[in-house]
């Protein structure tokens, strides 16, 4: 038998490109609250995110709670700055944003990272879904990455790992705090206080002093934003990780 050399030296290169690092981005589907405000998930939360990666060898796929339409909060896109005006025109990128995956169609096994994005429409739909949440633990213990900024820390709220304890239980971890709830007015609005729930779960729960400034808290591979403006030093953290 012949043997071609030539294929068994290019297979090895072959077998490692077909392997690729997924991350997993969770948005809400809730566009309207019990006030009957408008809401959904805050952009910035997404583009700053996504720009990150974009051009790399990681790949982000769009995954929510019932899957198809994620709608964006309309307030977050009244002053667009330059990264999310790039996103907010792309057609096609906006159009990936209207059918999105449904849990039931994600292969755990393709991700290394889930990263929920806030906005106050997660408040209502992140919380209790429990396919996110087999998702999420699946994937962290399989070695990956649980993330999540602002509000999209409600993702992780109710996660429990395989051996019954709370994912954030004793873990340094950070969101929305009570004090910049009261600043944008929504106080009364929201189903729950995500610090307060934080810490209800034994969530060692970390703020920065300055409302709205940037703050990462990274507990091994739970790693977490308190607000908008910590988005991209989110994405900084755990790109930095998965390049180890």
């Amino acid at each position: 038998m012949k043997i071609n050399y030539k294929f068994i030296l290019f297979l090895p290169f072959f077998i490692f490109a077909q392997e690729e690092t997924k991350l997993l981005m969770v948005l809400t589907n809730t566009a309207i609250d019990d006030k009957g405000q408008s809401t959904g998930f805050w952009f910035s939360e997404l583009t700053h995110f996504y720009h990150v990666f974009d051009g790399t060898e990681f790949h982000i796929d769009f995954v929510s709670p019932k899957g198809g339409n994620a709608p964006i909060d309309p307030t977050s896109i009244e002053n667009l700055d330059e990264i999310s005006l790039q996103y907010y025109e792309d057609t096609n990128f906006k159009k990936s944003l209207t059918n999105t995956n449904s849990p039931s169609e994600i292969n755990v096994k393709d991700y290394s990272v889930i990263y929920f994005v806030g906005g106050h429409g997660a408040m209502w739909d992140f919380s209790d879904d429990s396919l996110l949440q087999k998702i999420t633990t699946q994937i962290y213990e399989n070695n990956g990455i649980a993330s999540a900024v602002c509000h999209g820390t409600a993702g992780l709220l109710n996660t429990k790992l395989s051996n019954g304890n709370y994912l954030i239980q004793n873990k340094e971890i950070t969101g929305f705090s009570n004090i910049e709830e009261s600043i944008v007015g929504k106080t009364n609005s929201v189903p729950f206080l995500l610090q307060d729930k934080i810490e209800n779960r034994n969530g060692n729960y970390n703020k920065n002093f300055i409302p709205f400034t940037s703050n990462v808290v990274i507990d091994g591979r739970i790693i977490t934003g308190q607000n908008p403006n910590s988005t991209t030093e989110v994405a900084k953290a755990i790109l930095d990780y998965l390049n180890r």
